[in-house]
């Protein structure tokens, strides 16, 4: 095959832009701007997922059968995770560089093409599904392009020659342009989409390809910008920081990137990546995590648009965290995500759409603690016991209770062992859990981040390492919910210590995150909860109080039966996918919950139409007219004990809805009560509330959309 030409003598009209977008095995993704989506996460996951299988069927039993179907389910799922936040941020490129067309390479065929194996040609089609989806909500069109020889035609020359390509690299024979090959088929992809625009004469065509900093028109020139007439390089393209991959246009030297799995093209001159966290997305894919705790100084995971969608991928929370020295609190929550709009003063509606466990088991129980490795608290002021290093970084040697060690001197560095402990196998609907024997326990041990599917960014170490046996052979029924959510405090504290019970230990600790006060405590939203009604199809709704509201998500459990009465419960990795929506102006200083219809308490219930006709009736025959419209909610409240955090709920009832405390008491007796979310401290007061008096602060819409009123 010989050189050719093909530089067109058409002129652009004037009109919107062109993103191209390359696909690949080594690189997924890759845009004309110039940004670059690895495929060597998924390449991670893809032979994880199949040595797990490999693994389980030389298991050869029926529960390591039973859960190859689960193992499948999940890497459908992490795939399509990590399908959708591409999705989002290449839509998100087009927006940012006023493209009103994503132009890709035609699918048909590019197994042949790519020598792709399945599971990536499966990717190219989702990805490409989910783009064109969530392009038209921001008004963009989504078309393909097609690829033949987009690799080896040279952008600036127009040349096509098989020697243009060498691997990964391209070097034109002609004019000696160089730069990388797939960002070359990016440009020339979203060129040859345009070149189709303009010889079929639509109108409305685009003017240029779009590049990361000026575009190329139709006949391959490069049409640079005003404020960008002193740069230099290659079409003067420069390099920014998206998904911790440096985007440069410019062939340069490949090197290690700061974020793991990622790679950097050289020269670097950096934009700062804060921009990307505070780019409004409609749909947010969170999978970085705290150190064990919440307030204003933790870093942001990104924002997301008011009515916008959250996906979080979280560790277990408690015993993991618990068991790692280095951690600062009982749980590994999320980064805080930014709300849209919401402003101290407003309150965040959080409509939780799915829960789903990703573990296969864990490991759980009442727990014993070593007083020679904290200070004040075990949850919080870690040390080694031997060598005195305070949150000391650590190593497993082995299993069982002495795994974890001070990578310091070696010595057992964990602060809790197990009073009484159990491990739990989930069957692969995830429907039931069955505790297993001393054998069994240590089979899951020996491979237990696997097992328990500790996510990449974590930094916990797995809980099933303590392989405790207990009450072996008792089966138990399955009903996933979220244990700590809710909003970022206006201080730092340890995560599991955002509650008025466990928030106690912190009053006169001797630690970097102790209070002087009960009162310093007030300044707690109260999002470590476990309340068992905090699933699907429930409705959260948490006080702002940091700008952009901080919202927050981890401690999944399996399992829990009310009060929580070991302290502790089935701790499991898992996705939460859920809807947040800024209620402006509601000010409260807890959460309430609007649970599942069918998680309400009998006497708490909307009224039926049978019931509204009756009271109808009792209301003629005494005169009296029946207040139809009202909702349930229920107010959240926690303190030292039952008893104080019943009074908080009952204070927190009272200023929300302008009642006395009287006739708080009295609606809860006749149309609600009080239910025990968490031993020592943490309640939820029940009652039907007037809708008239839910409308000052805007919850009545909000009720209304719940339950259907």
């Amino acid at each position: 095959m010989g050189a050719e030409s093909d530089t067109s003598e058409q002129a652009a009209p004037e009109h919107g832009a062109v993103l191209g977008v390359d696909l690949g095995v080594n690189n997924l993704a890759v845009t004309s701007t110039g940004t670059f989506w690895t495929g060597d996460e998924f390449d991670h996951w893809r032979r994880e997922y199949q040595k797990r299988r490999g693994d389980l069927q030389a298991c050869g039993t029926r529960w390591a059968h039973e859960n190859i179907h689960s193992v499948g389910r999940k890497e459908e799922g992490r795939f399509k995770q990590t399908l959708h936040r591409i999705a989002d941020e290449v839509v998100r490129e087009a927006y940012d560089h006023d493209c009103s067309v994503i132009a890709f390479e035609d699918l048909t065929h590019i197994r042949e093409r790519t020598g792709a194996p399945w599971e990536h040609t499966w990717a190219f089609t989702r990805l490409y599904e989910y783009v064109e989806y969530k392009a038209e909500k921001q008004g963009s069109d989504v078309e393909q392009a097609d690829p033949k020889n987009t690799s080896r035609r040279c952008p600036d020359c127009g040349v096509t020659h098989p020697d243009n390509r060498e691997s990964e690299s391209f070097a034109c024979q002609t004019c000696g342009y160089e730069n990388r090959a797939d960002y070359n088929a990016a440009k020339n992809i979203g060129l040859r989409y345009l070149r189709r625009t303009q010889t079929g004469g639509g109108e409305g065509a685009p003017l240029g390809v779009r590049l990361n900093s000026g575009t190329l028109n139709v006949n391959g020139e490069y049409d640079s910008p005003a404020e960008d007439s002193a740069r230099t390089g290659v079409h003067a393209e420069s390099h920014e920081c998206t998904r911790g991959v440096l985007k440069n246009a410019v062939l340069g030297t490949m090197t290690p990137s700061p974020s793991a799995g990622s790679t950097v093209i050289s020269p670097t001159t950096v934009r700062s990546c804060e921009m990307s966290q505070q780019r409004v997305q409609e749909e947010l894919y969170v999978d970085q995590y705290t150190l064990g705790l919440v307030g204003p100084d933790q870093e942001w995971a990104g924002t997301v648009a008011d009515g916008g969608t959250v996906t979080t991928y979280t560790p277990p929370g408690c015993w993991g965290p618990m068991v790692t020295p280095s951690f600062r609190g009982g749980h590994e929550v999320t980064r805080p995500i930014r709300v849209d709009g919401a402003e101290v003063g407003d309150a965040v509606a959080i409509h939780i759409r799915d829960v789903e466990v990703t573990s296969m088991a864990t490991s759980t129980g009442s727990m014993a603690e070593r007083g020679d490795a904290f200070g004040d608290d075990p949850f919080v002021d870690h040390r080694c016991p031997e060598c005195g290093t305070t949150w000391p970084d650590s190593v497993v040697e082995g299993t069982g209770e002495d795994a974890i060690r001070c990578a310091e001197c070696g010595a057992n560095a964990s602060s809790f062992g197990f009073e009484y402990g159990y491990t739990v196998a989930f069957d692969h609907e995830n429907a039931v859990g069955l505790t297993l024997n001393k054998e069994g326990a240590h089979a899951l041990a020996t491979d237990a981040e696997k097992v328990m599917d500790i996510p990449d960014n974590a930094r916990q170490h797995p809980i099933l390492l303590y392989e405790p046996d207990g009450m072996p052979g008792t089966l138990g029924r399955l009903r996933p919910f979220i244990g700590n959510i809710g909003t970022t405090p206006p201080v730092t504290m340890p995560d599991s210590h955002n509650a008025g019970d466990f928030g106690q230990s912190l009053i006169g600790a001797d630690h970097d995150y102790g209070i002087e006060t009960e009162a310093d405590l007030e300044q707690r939203t109260d999002g470590h909860m476990d309340i068992p009604e905090v699933r699907p199809g429930a409705t959260l709704i948490c006080p702002v109080a940091v700008d952009g509201g901080g919202v927050y998500v981890g401690d999944l459990h399996a399992n829990q039966g009310d009060g929580e009465l070991s302290l502790h419960t089935t701790d499991v990795s898992g996705t939460v996918t859920m809807d947040v929506e800024v209620i402006d102006g509601l000010d409260i200083d807890g959460p309430i919950l609007l649970p599942a219809e069918e998680d309400l308490p009998f006497i708490s219930r909307p009224y039926s139409d049978d019931e509204l006709a009756a009271g109808r009736d009792l209301g003629e025959a005494h005169g009296v007219e029946v207040n139809e419209a009202m909702a349930p909610i229920q107010v959240v409240g926690s303190g030292a004990t039952v008893n104080d955090a019943t009074q908080n709920a009952f204070d927190r009832a009272g200023t929300l809805l302008g009642l006395s405390e009287g006739e708080i008491r009295a609606r809860c007796t006749f149309t609600g009560g009080v239910q025990i979310g968490r031993l020592p401290g943490v309640v939820q007061l029940d009652l039907l509330a007037p809708l008239d008096l839910l409308e000052d602060g805007g919850l009545d819409e909000v009720a209304r959309e719940q339950y259907g009123l």
